[in-house]
This record gives structure tokens, C-alpha cells and sequence, in this order.
């Protein structure tokens, strides 16, 4: 009974996860308490794609997301990188463009909500607007029309 459940939790994840954007993809993961072999998971954790490519990757503490966190596209470069704290998304997260690995846009969360001024780059990561957060709800649209390039240095933890 236990492998079936295992087995329609990871159709069900699989499904989920080609369907909906980061965020979505996100906050439906949180819901499910991670399990390996009947303990609650700690430490690193992978997962990858059907073809072996790293997909996720971050660390688990009394089973929540905790500490930084790297998702992939299929093509192996970086979709995301953010941390966490007890299953919610906290600080600094940045999203790249997947053909490009320009910046496509970056911000904070608190509490797994997004605050603060977010700023989005077109594909060659030209800024092109922000936008104002207060607990996931838009405040303020900025256009100050100057052209700006950001880019990060990946460093692997």
C-alpha cells in the first residue's frame, strides 16, 4: 500500500511539476512532508530529470526546504536560486533566462511572499520595469525607462 501511495505521490509531483510556473511548483512541493525510507528528510537532496540532468537541489532540515536552493532547466542551466527557512522562500531569489542565463528578473521574499521592489530584464537582461510587492500583492509599477544590464556570478555552495 505504502509503494502505491509513493508511487502516485511521484506521478503527481512529476505532472505538477511540467504544468505550472516556479512559484506554483513551489508552494504546492511545501504541502507534502519529504519522506525517505519512514525518516523525515535532512541534508543535500536531488532530484533530476528523466534523463539524469540535475533538475533540483538545496537541503532539507526536519523535512522543510531550508538553506540555499538551485533549480535547472532540462538543458542544465539555472532556472533559479533562492533560499529557504522552514519551507518558505526568504531573501534574495533570482530567475534566469533559459536560452540566454541572462537575469530575467529578481527580488525578495519573507515568508514566503513576495516583498519589496522586484525588478524584471527582458531576455538580454536589459532592465525593463519593477514592480512593488506587499505580501504577494502588487503596490506600484515602476518605468523609469533607463536601460540597465545585471548579470550574477554562480557559486556553488
Amino acid at each position: 500500500m505504502k509503494s502505491i501511495f509513493f508511487v502516485s505521490v511521484f506521478v503527481l509531483f512529476h505532472t505538477y511539476i511540467f504544468t505550472q510556473s516556479d512559484k506554483s511548483y513551489i508552494r504546492e512541493f511545501d504541502k507534502e512532508n519529504i519522506e525517505l525510507d519512514g525518516n523525515v528528510a535532512d541534508g543535500e537532496w536531488k532530484h533530476f530529470f528523466d534523463d539524469g540532468t540535475l533538475h533540483v537541489k538545496g537541503q532539507f532540515k526536519d523535512g522543510k526546504k531550508s538553506g540555499k536552493w538551485y533549480f535547472y532547466y532540462p538543458d542544465g542551466n539555472v532556472k533559479s536560486i533562492g533560499r529557504y527557512e522552514a519551507d518558505n522562500e526568504v531573501g534574495d531569489w533570482i530567475y534566469f533566462d533559459e536560452k540566454t542565463g541572462f537575469i530575467l528578473k529578481d527580488g525578495q521574499y519573507s515568508d514566503g511572499k513576495m516583498n519589496g521592489q522586484w525588478n524584471y530584464y527582458d531576455e538580454r537582461g536589459q532592465y525593463k520595469f519593477a514592480i512593488l510587492y506587499e505580501d504577494d500583492s502588487l503596490k506600484e509599477f515602476i518605468n523609469d525607462n533607463e536601460t540597465k544590464v545585471k548579470t550574477y556570478e554562480l557559486k556553488s555552495e
